[in-house]
This record gives structure tokens, C-alpha cells and sequence, in this order.
């Protein structure tokens, strides 16, 4: 992460400027294709190959086959495999070719000791390289947009220690959790009891968990939940990012890679001092139920 993070910075210093969606793609993608083994294609050309998986038609999870027409659906099926096929054939199949030469320690040589096949093996590089490229790409813009517009909060940021820097992290992505809904559906009849009310779940029921509200609930948070304070006072049980990262069985398993690869990044960044030319246009992508960035330009040093 660090040799990375550096690399990209000093080719963005010698460059004068960085459009910062993009250094976080290619940083979140290149760290991710280490710690899973893709490391035979090239960063910039898997990022792209990455990033069509994401175009896909609106959906309803609600709704009979996603709410699409018979149009939408087929277009769903070629723009979801088209990529797959793409990334297996440019990146997974050399990576694995590669693997079974020279093992080493990373997701795809675990996964051909254990025997896994070309298709397992392309289901967990589709699944980490996927989930952690867009959501860490996500964070580190917002992330450092916030460290950006807040003086304090940088300068507190860039002289801190990384456990206090981490902290910081924590409280940015509570605040602005890069999935925002988790939606579930019921396997067994479940009771939930809500403020003296119950309510019961039938197998089959959908469950919508709304992240970006429970985080921003004062029960749960504190205080002020919806103004972004580093080393608030929590109750037990409640952790520094909320949800953000799920919890339980379904807690992230990339929340530790996410926050630290951040802090490799931005560390270095924010130490050029850099200005915003463009401020960065704020969408909604469905598919995730989160925030994207895009557009923010940086101009680095005295460059």
C-alpha cells in the first residue's frame, strides 16, 4: 500500500495535478489485485474492465424479476457477463496460469491449494476485486474531500498518529457510509421488537437495513449524529463506523484493508497540499444504494 500510494502521488506531483476519482481507482484496484493475485494485466486496463461491471439497467428489489422490462433484463444479462467474460480471459486466467508456476501468498494460490476450480476462482476475483475497488474508490474521494474543506480537521489529521488518524476515518465513513441500504431477505420467521412494538418477518419478507439512518440515529451515536466529530463517546456495542461496514456474519472482511490503504493514500496526498480546482459532481448509483464522486481535479504543491 505504501510503496503504491507513493508511486502514484509522485507521478501525480510530477504531473501538477490528478483528477482524485481516478487516483483512487487505480490505488484501490492495484492494492486489490495484490492482496488477490491479479497481478499479470496491466492496473490501469483491469480498472477499466472492473468498472463495466457496474452499468446496469434501474432494478427494484421489491418488484417482480427486479422491475424490468424484457428489454432491460437482456441488457442486464450482456452488460453483467460481457465484463465477466472480458476480466476472466485479460486478467483471472493469465493470474491463475501464472499461480500454478510460482505460488505465492495471496486469495488465488489459497484458493488452487484448496483445489478450487477456474470458476470458484473467478467468482472470489470477481467478488474482491469488485467490492474492493467501488466502495474504497468511494470512500477515499469523500474522504479526502472532507479533509479538503476542513482546515482544522486536516491539519488535526496530518499531525496525528495513525490510531487517531484511523479514528478519523471511522467517523468520515459513519457519517458518509459509501452503502448506503443493505437489503436482506428473511430465511426464518423472525420477531423484531422496535420501541415496544413488535413486528414479525415472514421467510420471503425483503428487509431493507437503512445505514445511512441508523447511523445518524442519536440513540445509537450521540449527540449531534449528523455533524462529523472524531472520538465520540459511544455505547457499548456500538462501533467507531456504525454499519458501515454490515456487522455480524455479514461484516465487511475488507474493513481494516479499506480504512488503512485510505490512510496510506491520503497521508501522502494531503502532505502536497493540494488546492481544488473542480469540486467533485455528488450521484446516486443504484446498484449499491451509494454515493459516487466523480470530477474532483486537484492541483498538487507549488505546481
Amino acid at each position: 500500500m505504501e510503496s503504491t500510494a507513493e508511486d502514484m502521488i509522485a507521478e501525480a506531483v510530477r504531473a501538477g495535478r490528478c483528477r482524485l476519482d481516478d487516483l483512487a481507482l487505480h490505488y484501490a484496484v492495484a492494492v486489490t489485485a495484490e492482496v488477490v493475485g491479479l497481478t499479470s494485466s496491466p492496473v490501469p486496463a483491469m480498472s477499466r474492465r472492473l468498472t463495466r461491471f457496474f452499468r446496469q439497467p434501474p432494478f427494484d428489489l421489491a418488484r417482480p424479476r427486479l422491475g424490468r422490462t424484457k428489454r432491460q433484463l437482456m441488457g442486464a444479462a450482456y452488460n453483467g457477463l460481457s465484463p465477466v467474460l472480458r476480466f476472466y480471459l485479460a486478467d483471472v486466467l493469465p493470474a491463475v496460469r501464472d499461480h500454478r508456476r510460482r505460488p505465492r501468498n495471496d486469495v488465488i494460490s489459497q484458493l488452487l491449494d484448496q483445489g478450487a476450480g477456474r470458476a470458484d476462482i473467478l467468482v472470489e476475483c470477481v467478488t474482491y476485486g469488485t467490492a474492493g475497488m467501488v466502495t474504497t474508490r468511494e470512500f477515499i474521494s469523500m474522504a479526502c474531500w472532507h479533509l479538503l474543506e476542513d482546515d482544522p480537521l486536516r491539519a488535526r489529521y496530518l499531525a496525528a498518529g495513525q490510531d487517531e488518524r484511523l479514528g478519523i476515518l471511522h467517523e468520515i465513513i459513519r457519517l458518509e457510509p459509501v452503502v448506503g441500504h443493505l437489503y436482506r431477505r428473511v430465511r426464518d420467521h423472525i420477531t423484531v421488537s422496535d420501541e415496544g412494538r413488535e413486528h414479525h418477518l415472514a421467510p420471503g419478507d425483503l428487509v431493507d437495513i437503512d445505514v445511512r439512518g441508523a447511523n445518524a440515529d442519536p440513540a445509537s451515536v450521540g449527540t449531534a449524529p449528523l455533524e462529523l466529530c472524531p472520538g465520540r463517546t459511544l455505547p457499548r456495542g456500538i462501533g467507531a463506523s456504525g454499519l458501515s461496514f454490515g456487522d455480524g456474519a455479514h461484516r465487511c472482511p475488507g474493513r481494516s484493508l479499506a480504512l488503512l490503504e485510505t490512510d496510506a493514500l491520503l497521508t501522502r496526498l494531503l502532505a502536497q497540499e493540494p488546492t481544488i480546482l473542480a469540486e467533485p459532481s455528488l450521484g446516486w448509483d443504484e446498484l449499491f444504494a451509494g454515493y459516487r464522486l466523480r470530477g474532483s481535479e486537484l492541483r498538487l504543491g507549488s505546481a
